[in-house]
């Protein structure tokens, strides 16, 4: 059988109806399911863009399943974070399930700091190594929970260090929870599966440190994230936090809690632990605030050459592990033993870190920066294309590149895309939206603002526009901002008793992602007003979201340090920084913030610019050329209102 006959012999209508969703039929998806099929049948390296509307997810889920059945072939789904894994696996696979009339395997893995050891739970739980108030109730769940949550360790990050399966702490077959081990359950599914959904961050990180089981073929979805994804796994960062919680698993000044307190020792030899931890941790503070007063007013600095304030804690560290290290030796009890074994390797790979982090290396970039009242120390690639050679590309197997977003301009032109990546040999396709953008949508560009250069100024007007945008639009409004900094200043400045009955969602530095978009799904007539991760991946379709707003055009900040380290190196190769990476990388950002508005064919929505540059400026026309073929644009305020009064009203 040929996969275009699974759009034919089985009933997709039928499938939708048992989900209790609407069926479209769509010949695109059926095309780009067959051009994925092709790939996968005859070991090609893909790149196909298919915009919003076709239908993409289903349409790669059965094209895999299709081959990975018929050729007997694990292939790797991965896509850009865990929101979306859980999608694929809650929705699409689902229907996919009820659109075949054979059985396939498959399985979801996540990376195995998510996965809770049993054994070292009831460790801490049999030694009441509680250290926060509510601690002792999360751990009577986990102990009785055989199905722990994975969400549980994110809404308790502190918890992660403690309980996460660890290979280091990991005694394998000889741990008598070993049968029950959720980890252990789990790679067994991974390894007999047919389709195996993972998260981009895992997927790379598998290439350094395999935990993951052999693959014959990857798609990667929402491709366009990969890049940075790639960049920041093969670096590290460690934070001021994480160095302190480290110390503080030995043993804790506050709780008088720790590991130390298991081996129940004398207290002459207990005091001595505590001297070297408290010397550890005096020097720690002092390193961490000549650092914090060499940032002066920043919150991130690059280093480029050598950084003059020397880790003075690294060598009183290294005594502590020395210590550990004679003590262990003499330990009987295995289980006890391999929780500090497991963390003086953790003190090892730290260690090499931070002493990397004073070494020049070729092809990386280290700054410093201050999040969340704490300092930490980074690095990522400059460029990836070496890395993906060695590490993927050389597998000589299909690998299929795929998003809503992946070319610039509408010549079908990926080589933005394909050079970042190092991607030499490649075969491409193209998929246009079938949505009636001309109908739908509606572009409004407004001219009587001042440049987002002029920051209080154009901060101001802002304020007003946004003000006047949710009145009319009975909230549904999404705004999108490339800074923190600037929605908090907007925010402020925004005269909430105009429509003071639609409730306005803030994200912070703090807010859940997930949480604030499914309250801003519930709360029809909400706003929101988001940065980051909502330029892309989220999915708003229908009554909740009748506009969205582009407060400025989202270029990189230009000083952020991996930024200068691409602009160095294309200055280098003789390219203008801005023209081959500034500019196309930030007009695939606006297509993408662009995507969040018309996610089906009943969606309707105006789409409303605070930056005049993309008037003014002559780089503008990129990102006007790359707007859905028919769509209307105008910057006559009384047509975006009116347009705005049929969204609310759905009156089409």
């Amino acid at each position: 059988m040929e996969c275009r006959e699974i759009f034919k012999k089985y009933n997709l209508q039928q499938a939708f109806s048992s989900r209790n969703k609407k069926y479209e039929e769509r010949k695109e998806q059926e095309d780009y399911a067959l051009a994925i099929c092709n790939a996968l049948e005859n070991n090609k390296i893909l790149v196909i863009e298919a915009e919003t509307g076709i239908g993409k997810t289903l349409g790669y889920l059965l094209a895999a399943i299709f081959c990975a059945k018929k050729y007997n072939k694990r292939i790797i789904i991965s896509t850009y974070t865990k929101v979306l894994q859980n999608q694929i696996l809650n929705s699409d696979i689902l229907l996919a399930k009820k659109i075949f009339d054979f059985d396939f395997s498959y399985a979801v893995a996540y990376g195995r700091e998510n996965y809770p050891c049993k054994r070292r739970i009831k460790q801490i739980y049999n030694y009441q190594l509680f250290e926060f108030s509510d601690e002792e109730k999360i751990y009577e769940q986990l102990t009785t929970d055989r199905g722990i949550p994975i969400d549980l360790l994110e809404n308790y990050p502190f918890l992660k260090e403690k309980i996460a399966s660890a290979s280091e702490a990991c005694l394998n077959e000889k741990c008598k929870y070993y049968k029950e081990c959720v980890y252990q359950i789990e790679r067994k599914k991974w390894k007999e599966c047919n389709l195996l959904i993972v998260n981009h961050a895992l997927f790379f990180t598998n290439l350094k440190y395999p935990i993951l089981p052999e693959y014959e073929a990857v798609i990667f979805d929402e491709a366009h994230s990969i890049e940075d994804i790639c960049a920041n796994s093969f670096g590290f960062s460690i934070s001021e936090n994480y160095l302190k919680n480290l110390l503080f698993r030995l043993y804790n000044p506050k709780t008088k809690k720790g590991l130390l307190k298991i081996l129940k020792l004398e207290n002459k030899k207990l005091k001595e632990y505590q001297r070297e931890i408290f010397n550890v941790l005096d020097n720690l503070n002092n390193y961490f605030q000549r650092i914090k007063d060499f940032l002066e007013s920043e919150k991130k600095k690059r280093i480029k050459g050598d950084l003059t304030i020397l880790p003075n804690f690294l060598i009183p560290l290294k005594n502590l592990k020395e210590k550990i290290v004679k003590d262990v030796s003499k330990m009987e009890n295995e289980e006890i033993a391999i929780e500090f074994v497991a963390w003086m390797k953790e003190v090892e790979e730290k260690i090499k870190n931070i002493e990397d982090f004073y070494k020049e290396k070729a092809n990386f970039v280290f700054w410093i920066a201050e999040e969340k009242n704490s300092l930490s120390l980074n690095a990522a690639l400059v460029d990836v294309q070496e890395v993906m050679k060695e590490n993927l590309f050389n597998k000589e197997i299909p690998i299929i590149f795929t998003s809503a977003t992946l070319r610039i301009g509408k010549d079908s032109n990926f080589e933005f895309f394909t050079s970042r990546l190092g991607i030499k040999k490649y075969d491409k396709n193209y998929f246009p939206s079938p949505f009636d953008y001309s109908q739908q949508a509606l572009v409004y560009i407004e001219k009587n603002i001042p440049s987002p250069t002029e920051e209080e100024f154009f901060y101001e007007k802002a304020a007003k526009i946004i003000d006047d945008i949710i009145y009319h639009a009975k909230g549904r409004t999404l705004v999108l901002f490339t800074s923190f900094e600037a929605l908090k200043r907007v925010y402020e400045l925004c005269d909430k008793t105009k429509y003071k009955e639609y409730k306005i969602l803030l994200q912070d530095e703090d807010a859940s992602p997930t949480q604030l978009l499914s309250e801003f799904k519930r709360e029809i007539n909400a706003s929101l007003f988001a940065t980051g991760s909502f330029w892309q991946g989220i999915d708003v379709p229908g009554e909740s979201l009748s506009c969205l707003i582009i407060t400025r055009l989202p270029f990189d900040v230009p000083d952020e340090p991996r930024i200068e380290g691409i602009k160095e190196k294309l200055k280098k190769e003789n390219l203008d920084p801005f023209l081959h990476y500034q500019l196309p990388n930030a007009v695939l950002k606006f297509r993408q913030g662009f995507g969040r508005l018309i996610r089906s064919k009943e969606d309707y929505g105006a789409i409303v610019i605070l930056d005049r540059r993309i008037r003014e400026k002559s780089y503008g026309k990129y990102f006007l050329s790359s707007l859905p073929k028919g769509v209307k644009i105008t910057d006559n305020i009384n047509c975006l209102i009116s347009f705005l009064k049929k969204c609310t009203n759905q009156n089409f």
